[in-house]
């Protein structure tokens, strides 16, 4: 993957409305400091290469977090009182929580640790180097008001950190510890490996304004590209292997995009402006932003309001064949006089020099397929009804005289089928298998005659995509929300590709999912074998979409993910990411 160092500003370009300058206020830190209050608990047990702690989202810690495991050392005597006042703890290594569940989580060992034991006492941000990078030039107030109220911290000086920061931020020799970094668009936290732990907009670090915030015009953004693990690979099983050991660790890239304000609902990538080289098109709930990487920087392309509509989810499918991929969106629209919501899908493409909304009213939940064979393919499938997602059988749809139409049935091997949640494949036997999520979110494989091949027991997937409408029950007067399934696709050499989120219940209304990952399968003609999955990430992923979108030759996977959902009292905060992975 040809990607320059800037790639953490790849996504500049579309923050122009949303970047506010951090001079002339008086921060408010309160948030960052009840996250990094320290928190203290031991060491469970080693589970292969992680490690089991005590802790949980219920005392606060979240994926991303940094844990201290402590050395005691000498105890502290009062010389007059004879009390034991403390004891010269020391930081003998420090763990990074990758999966938060109930009363425990997981964790891996930052480099350069000890050794570690069962019972081992634990302490979030405890004697761990903060080191503070401020490309504001207006932060050393933040600095200071960090310093005092978060003192279990070990702080490098303020002035020797601006002299050795880099020109723009990025993983640098021997960073230790966690790094603040103070931008225009808020204060980032990042870990010695620079992986993200958390950010804060400047509508949080704000407090009481004493200027409004001005508009900053476009400069180059930090860059935060780091070479650490990304994808995690499954050794291929021994014959007859009844344990399968340990899973390496590759050196795959991982990019992350500036985090921009919103909650992105899904990723696509296509040649929608007929030059050949491939464009990004991110949707969030109200807008589309199309960019295009050259040269290893991003350039936005375009711009889609889609006014009354509330998208769910977004594709790319070249259905015309006319060498220009279109956007297909599946969106609700409120009713009149009602909180319910109609599906109400949309359809756009690059027109005249920018992306245009070419049909709305489109009534059908939309996906795209990839048919061996064939190729990528758009079908539909009607909402349900009675409490119900969807409804029917899927079918085709066509373009005719500029407008999208649907066509015949598509040959579903089973009804289970939907417009999201399925793929095809024929990579292990030449013949077609259909890969599905079914209605509790289990993988399912059937034959082509309909015949169930494989079921996992495990449920995947997740999306936080949902329209409203009226329950079955007439005497029931609560809406209903229909949550779509997540996205399932198959790629040209037979991996197929999953997501899974967790860290929020999905049996009630509301679902903000804390952690993710994306796993990629491969039929081997009895069952799915995973092939690798990518390392988690501390936020929701809303979408994912296959291609060579760095247009470097090499098809790579970029993915949205919600890191911040925001409050019902300030939706603002909510930011979202993308994420790109160089594959093995």
């Amino acid at each position: 993957m040809h990607l320059l160092l800037r790639k953490r500003s790849i996504l500049l370009a579309v923050l122009l409305v949303f970047a506010v300058a951090p001079s002339l206020f008086a921060a408010d830190v309160s948030q960052v400091t009840r996250d990094l209050a320290p928190r203290a608990g031991v060491v469970v047990m080693p589970l292969g290469s992680e490690f089991l702690i005590d802790l949980d989202a219920s005392k606060g810690i979240r994926v991303g977090d940094l844990v201290s495991v402590m050395q005691p050392g000498e105890k502290i005597i009062h010389p007059v009182t004879k009390e034991v006042i403390g004891s010269l703890d020391t930081v003998k290594a420090v763990l990074r929580v990758t999966r938060v569940k109930s009363g425990y989580s997981y964790a891996t060992a930052l480099p350069g640790g000890g050794a570690l034991v069962k019972g081992d006492p634990i302490r979030s941000y405890t004697g761990i180097p903060a080191t503070f990078w401020d490309y504001t030039g207006t932060g050393e107030s933040l600095y200071t008001q960090l310093k005092a109220d978060l003192p279990d911290l070990e702080w490098q000086p303020y002035g020797l950190a601006q002299q050795q920061k880099p020109e723009t931020p990025g993983p640098v020799p021997d960073l230790k510890g966690v790094v603040f970094i103070l931008n225009a668009q808020g204060l980032g936290l990042r870990d010695s490996q620079y992986q993200p732990i958390n950010f804060y907009p400047n509508a949080e670090l704000s407090g009481r304004s004493m200027a409004a915030p001005r508009p900053v015009p476009a400069s180059p953004a930090p860059p935060a590209v780091t070479a650490n693990p990304a994808i995690i690979q499954a050794p291929p099983p021994a014959p007859d292997a009844g344990v399968i050991q340990a899973r390496k660790t590759g050196e795959d890239g991982i990019w992350y995009g500036p985090d921009m304000p919103g909650l992105m609902i899904g990723v696509a990538a296509g040649n929608f402006d007929g030059s050949g080289s491939i464009q990004v098109a991110t949707a969030f709930t109200d807008k589309v932003l199309l960019g295009q990487f050259s040269n290893g920087q991003y350039q936005g392309a375009g711009f889609l309001d889609v006014g009354k509509y509330r998208l769910l989810t977004i594709d790319a499918v070249d259905l015309d064949k006319d060498g220009r991929d279109e956007l297909y969106l599946t969106a609700a629209e409120r009713d009149p006089g009602s909180d319910a919501e109609t599906i109400s899908s949309l359809y756009a493409e690059f027109v005249d020099g920018a992306l245009r909304v070419r049909q709305t009213g489109i009534s059908y939940i939309l996906g795209g397929i990839d048919v061996p064979g064939e190729g990528r393919i758009l079908v539909g499938q009607r909402p349900g009804k009675a409490d119900r997602t969807y409804s029917g059988a899927l079918y085709r749809f066509v373009k005719k005289d500029g407008r999208v139409e649907r066509g015949a049935e598509f040959p579903a091997p089973t009804d289970k089928a939907s417009a999201q949640g399925f793929a095809i494949t024929n990579a292990a036997t030449g013949q077609p298998v259909y890969v599905l999520l079914d209605i509790n979110e289990k993988l399912q494989v059937y034959a082509a005659d309909g015949s169930q091949l494989w079921e996992n027991s495990d449920v995947v997937g997740g999306t936080e995509s949902y329209y409203k409408q009226r329950s079955a029950n007439p005497r029931d007067m609560d809406l209903v929300y229909e949550y779509l399934k997540a996205r399932v696709a198959a790629t040209p050499d037979g991996l197929v590709m999953v997501p899974f989120n967790e860290g929020s219940t999905r049996i009630f209304k509301y679902r903000e999912f804390t952690s993710s990952f994306l796993t990629a399968y491969r039929w081997n003609g009895r069952s799915l074998q995973e092939a690798w999955h990518t390392a988690p990430q501390g936020g929701s992923l809303t979408g994912f979409f296959y291609a060579d979108v760095d247009n470097d030759g090499k098809n790579e996977v970029i993915t949205s993910v919600i890191f911040n959902h925001g409050t019902a009292l300030n939706p603002g905060t909510a930011r979202s990411t993308l994420v790109i992975y160089e594959l093995p």
